[in-house]
């Protein structure tokens, strides 16, 4: 499932955000992850994509890429390592 992006990243350090429901929402129904916090990760190859970390109320962390771009290789090269 595709996420929408949303604004843009924020000036400085990765400081701890306000939850996006949108986002918490859609991560929950394409994932089944209940995510409760969001903190922005500056950084990485994609620089037209926000990355985000997002937890779990029991401390399990994520990772959490928007981005309007075609992700379908990326999600796929995901999968095949998570199944080796």
């Amino acid at each position: 499932m595709k996420i929408p992006a949303t604004a843009g990243r924020a000036a400085g350090h990765a400081p701890r955000v306000q939850p996006d429901a949108a986002v918490l929402d859609l991560v929950a129904a394409a994932y089944g992850v209940r995510l409760v916090s969001l903190v922005d990760v500056h950084g990485g190859a994609d620089a037209e994509a926000t990355l985000r970390r997002g937890e779990t109320a029991d401390g399990r962390s994520y990772s959490v890429k928007l981005s309007r771009g075609d992700m379908t290789a990326g999600l796929l090269v995901a999968a095949h390592l998570a199944g080796e």
